[in-house]
């Protein structure tokens, strides 16, 4: 199985998820995400948080950092080309809502 190391940085201007993700972190949770980037891009997997850091707050936003590793073989595609889509072209999502990949 292949593994994926995600490394990114932000601002969050939610304290109340900022607090749950810290927990996350400070527990050795393993957490589903669904993380777009580039054009659409959609990686998801169940991941756990090796590290997160806070840095400056700026305007209402705290800053942070952060290191994520999937538990398994993340699915990746374009979003929404590569997912399961109803008749109406609404995505499909499976019983813990996540997208179903594949080709309609």
């Amino acid at each position: 199985d292949r593994v994926a190391t995600i490394s990114m940085s932000g601002f969050i201007s939610d304290d109340q998820y900022f607090e749950e993700f810290s927990d996350y972190a400070d527990n050795d949770t393993i957490v589903n995400y669904q993380l777009t980037y580039a054009a659409g891009t959609l990686v998801i997997g169940k991941f756990h948080i090796d590290s997160i850091e806070k840095t400056g707050a700026r305007n209402d936003g705290q800053g942070f950092s952060t290191s994520l590793t999937s538990s398994e073989e993340p699915m990746q595609g374009v979003f929404p080309n590569d997912f399961l889509q109803d008749e109406n072209g609404d995505i499909l999502l499976d019983e813990t809502n996540n997208f179903l990949q594949g080709n309609p």
